[in-house]
């Protein structure tokens, strides 16, 4: 990189970038590729494909990029103006200019993110190895400018004789037209996705089973807590106030759910249950049923959005050799609320992973005696070491582009690589602790690949342990471990162990996870669009999100799931799909392509 040292790399990136306009102009496949590394990485969202994938190498990135440049017509690469300037950093043990970008195409305009690294044979003597384009906003729906406020009833001029309070409950009723989009599920994927669709001018409704906003949080066991930090887990829209703590409370968390729908103006109707779908391919809306405190209602929306997390919201409950025969409470940890419960008893615990621990260690503050079975090898990772691949979100950088630059990064090899490293960092860190537990008897892995618990958490939601204070107890033997493979069955009192011990429990909790969404589909929309759909979140076989935040192969179906920090600039996204499969431009909503049984692009082939 000795010549680039010598440059500016505002000055080096303008360079790459005009020279790539030119190509992309001109339609030259090999000027294109000319102007990528042999190894690079290009990741895709929406912007150029209506899709969320990557392509490698420059040849096929080149082909890939230019495959439906005539009606994308992606051009004006610059140096974002509005970013942080480009600058010289080490990424992955490469020296790369690192610079955001912006561009338009024939349906909105972008933003991204290029890394540029020194290379002789490029024309302009760098080459991209890594890029990411991202479709920001449809052309109509730019962000107003700062200090410009929509056009609201307030003190209203006209002779209406309706309060804007009386206008938003009518319009919250919807007793007289039906939804665009139908979002079943007011986590926080359904309200992020709601907001961004609002800001759109779509008009939303989200539906939850709960009585009362938040109460997907405020229901959970009392000790949960967030394991990331505040500044990493921001809603669109309307961030976290600067007085909120390091590490959020549920109770705090679920508070700050009723203020955003109030605060943004979200239909959102409570104690509502999904009950099932179908869609008409003739009229293309659902034919929707819900049952609103205990009445069932029909709903027809052109789209549904569903919602309900990674785990679904529904308990898995393994069939247990002789669980039926234990005398004493068996409760799941969903049902799970306060050790105060289980004072002064013996608690055996099923499983070893993040619900498992938070429950043990609640229990033995309350005077439990508590032990957990460890059914599989579990990950274990300090907090503050967790929180190592968020730093960026913390040091003062806009969260744009610290959300830019984790798309970039997740393009699925570089993120491989990335979290191996980060794996055994944190390895190294956490190094004593994981030693006294192994000494304690507990099975411990870094992951499929060495990648540790960030691949555990994409791939399987589950299969680790962030940990905030239950490790040392397990490691001290204040809270008890057992391996699941001793026991031989359960009896009315306890265990009985493959040796002929018997162990006498009080009660027993299992923290066995949830049921993939999956499941749910089959319930709602009916085993063929399930089978047709298939997996849902976790990762497919390119390492991108299953189905999620993308089209599937149901039409007018999408799925919003995955953390905060996943669900915060992927719900935009998704409500740009949305809003353009809406307005006509999507490509696989045009009316001379309305019959199209699956909505996923050619191009996706590819990704």
């Amino acid at each position: 990189m000795v010549g680039m040292r010598s440059v500016e790399p505002s000055t080096v990136v303008a360079r790459w970038l005009g020279v790539f306009n030119e190509a992309l102009a001109a339609q030259d496949v090999q000027a294109v590729a000319a102007l990528f590394t042999q190894d690079c990485y290009w990741r895709d969202i929406v912007a150029l494909s209506w899709d969320v994938g990557w392509v490698h190498g420059r040849t096929e990135v080149a082909e890939v990029m230019l495959s439906d440049v005539a009606d994308i017509d992606p051009k004006n690469f610059t140096v974002s103006g509005n970013n942080s300037a480009p600058v010289r950093v080490e990424r992955l043990g490469r020296e790369v200019i690192e610079a955001f970008h912006t561009f338009s195409t024939e349906y909105g305009l972008g933003k991204g993110v290029v890394r540029l690294v020194a290379d002789d044979s490029s024309p302009v003597g760098v080459s991209a190895w890594t890029m990411l384009t991202t479709l920001s906003c449809l052309h109509g729906d730019q962000p107003a400018p700062a200090g410009v406020r929509p056009a609201g009833i307030g003190f209203d001029r006209t002779a209406t004789t309706q309060t804007w309070a009386q206008r938003r409950a009518q319009r919250f009723a919807f007793a007289d037209r039906d939804p665009d989009v139908l979002v079943v599920g007011g986590g926080h994927s359904g309200v992020m996705v709601a907001a961004e669709l609002g800001q759109m001018g779509v008009d939303t409704l989200v539906i939850d089973r709960h009585p009362r906003v938040g109460d997907n949080w405020r229901r959970r066991y009392d000790f949960l807590a967030l394991h990331n930090k505040t500044d990493v887990v921001h809603f669109p829209v309307l961030p976290f106030p600067d007085v909120f703590p390091e590490y959020l409370p549920k109770d705090r968390l679920a508070a700050w759910f009723e203020h955003y729908v109030e605060a943004l103006d979200i239909p959102f109707w409570t104690s509502t249950e999904f009950v099932s779908a179908r869609y008409d391919d003739h009229d293309r809306r659902w034919a929707v049923t819900v049952r609103v405190d205990g009445a069932e209602k029909q709903l027809r929306p052109r789209h549904i959005v569903q919602a309900t997390g990674a785990d679904a919201g529904t308990p898995n409950r393994p069939a247990l050799p002789g669980l039926d025969s234990f005398t004493g409470p068996v409760l799941h940890t969903s049902q799970f609320r306060t050790g105060t419960d289980f004072t002064g008893q013996r608690v055996l615990i099923i499983g070893v992973g993040t619900s498992a621990h938070d429950v043990a260690y609640d229990m033995h503050r309350h005077g439990a005696e508590v032990t957990m079975a460890q059914r599989d090898s579990t990950t274990i990772v300090n907090l503050d070491s967790a929180n190592i691949p968020f730093a960026e979100y913390s040091n003062g950088r806009p969260i744009e582009e610290c959300d830019l630059l984790s798309a970039q990064d997740f393009t699925n090899p570089l993120l491989i690589q990335l979290c191996m490293n980060l794996t055994k960092k944190t390895n190294e860190l956490d190094g004593e602790l994981l030693q006294q537990l192994r000494a304690a008897g507990m099975q411990i892995d870094s992951g499929e690949d060495e990648t540790g618990y960030v691949m555990k958490l994409h791939r399987y939601r589950g299969g680790y342990y962030i940990n905030v204070g239950a490790s040392e107890l397990i490691a001290n033997h204040h809270i008890g471990l057992m391996q699941y493979d001793d026991i031989d069955t359960f009896v009315p009192s306890g265990l009985k162990l493959h040796d002929g011990t018997l162990i006498d429990f009080d009660a027993v909790i299992l923290a066995t996870g949830y049921l993939n969404q999956q499941a749910n589909v089959a319930n709602y929309f009916g085993p063929d669009t399930a089978a047709k759909i298939g997996g849902i979140i976790g990762l497919d076989e390119r390492g991108e999100y299953a189905n999620t935040f993308r089209p599937t192969a149901q039409r007018a179906l999408w799925f919003s799931g995955g953390g905060f920090a996943s669900c915060r600039p992927y719900s935009r996204h998704l409500a740009i799909q949305i809003k353009a499969a809406l307005n006509g431009t999507h490509p696989h909503y045009r009316t001379q392509q309305a019959q199209m049984p699956n909505p996923k692009p050619a191009v996706s082939a590819t990704f």
